[in-house]
């Protein structure tokens, strides 16, 4: 990857991010708006949910990786 690709990735991703917390305090707002802290407390809570599936995935992934890497 040449230094403009990487500078232009993050540059990209930088926007990507600001896109995001941009969705989650609309959706924190929203929650507020509608059920008051209990709302603010779902959309965490799910939001918080997804990471860990996340996470969970990629270290199993990495695990496996790691295992496949090491019976060679």
């Amino acid at each position: 990857m040449s230094y403009r690709d990487a500078v232009a990735k993050r540059i990209t991703g930088d926007g990507d991010a600001l896109d995001r917390r941009g969705r989650l305090w609309e959706e924190i707002a929203s929650g507020y708006e509608k059920e008051g802290q209990d709302g603010v407390k779902s959309v965490l809570v799910k939001r918080s949910s997804g990471i860990t599936q996340k996470f969970n995935r990629l270290l199993r992934d990495l695990e496996r990786k790691l295992w496949d890497r090491g019976n060679d």
